[in-house]
């Protein structure tokens, strides 16, 4: 009995970290908070439409950077490992310092002093979205001081939820100017009514849409963001758009299936250009897409 007992004990203590409240946070950078910052608009790039991603271990008040990029340690503060929080309620306190490689290669020392506002819901933590707080500042010569202010919530963002943030917002003006064609001095302001209808034009001729070009075309530095890009290209980024397959079958596919944007969006590199397509048109679009892509991504993997 004493030994069975014993058993029980130890299986307890062995599994007592199975059971630790894990909290994850998603915090999506956008062009305004970068902006809001005061960061060099040469550093957008780096930033902008990216994804911080945080491990929140309660019970060992521990938190990770556990980010796909790793430059993003420089707004998160974590550079490596966990580093112990602090509890305040649904607010993660935590501080670090470590050096940057600067111009030149110069070190320079970081300070952090970050907070994660959880921002609690009634029934649990997992399910609140809340902001991180990043207090960032340069220490020894150059005393440069951030303060950056990012959305986070429990859940992952969508490629295009990360176009979005990544793509620069201006504040509307109050009268919109068209000018003249050939002249740069004809202008007139456009009737509100007008401009609304003309709005409303755009919006039904952009409703088939699969994404954004204009955004996409703001951000060119994330590969994943260029892979969806291109899946939507293979349908002229059109979502009532479709292809076929050959007479075979292809991975979940049944042969000579209709297939559209949404049964395709999910595959990897690899299985997307490898799609075996019954009409050669399609082919050789998608042999020309993928020649395409591979040298943007070539060229992101050289700038990252």
């Amino acid at each position: 009995m004493k030994k069975l007992l014993g058993i029980i004990v130890l299986g307890l203590l062995l599994s007592g970290n199975a059971y630790a409240e894990i909290v994850n946070r998603f915090c999506l950078i956008g062009t305004n908070h970068l902006k809001n910052a005061k960061l060099d608009p040469k550093e957008y790039v780096r930033f902008a439409g990216k994804v911080i991603k945080f491990k929140i271990n309660l019970d060992e008040n521990l938190i990770y950077d556990v980010s796909e990029y790793a430059e993003l340690s420089v707004i998160s503060g974590i550079n490596q490992g966990s580093l112990k929080i602090i509890k305040n309620g649904s607010i993660i306190n935590f501080k670090n310092e470590f050096d940057v490689k600067g111009d030149k290669n110069k070190n320079i020392k970081y300070s952090y002093n970050n907070k994660i506002y959880l921002k609690r819901k009634m029934f649990s933590v997992q399910d609140s979205f809340g902001f991180l707080n990043s207090q960032v500042s340069q220490l020894g010569f150059s005393l440069k001081k951030f303060n950056f202010k990012i959305p986070c919530r429990s859940y992952e963002y969508t490629e295009d939820e990360k176009i979005s943030a990544g793509f620069p917002t201006f504040k509307s003006r109050k009268k919109k100017m068209i000018c003249g064609k050939g002249s740069s001095e004809k202008c007139f302001v456009v009737p509100k009514k007008e401009a609304k209808d003309n709005k409303n034009k755009e919006a039904k001729d952009n409703k088939n849409d699969i994404v954004n070009l204009e955004n996409y075309a703001a951000i060119n530095n994330n590969v994943d963001t260029l892979l969806y890009l291109y899946k939507a290209k293979l349908f002229k980024n059109n979502v009532n758009n479709y292809v076929f397959l050959k007479n075979r079958n292809y991975l979940k596919f049944e042969r000579g299936q209709q297939l559209t944007f949404k049964d395709i969006k999910e595959l990897s590199e690899k299985h997307f250009f490898g799609l075996p397509l019954h009409n050669s048109s399609d082919r050789d679009r998608l042999k020309k897409l993928k020649k395409e892509y591979l040298s943007k991504k070539k060229a992101i993997k050289d700038v990252g």
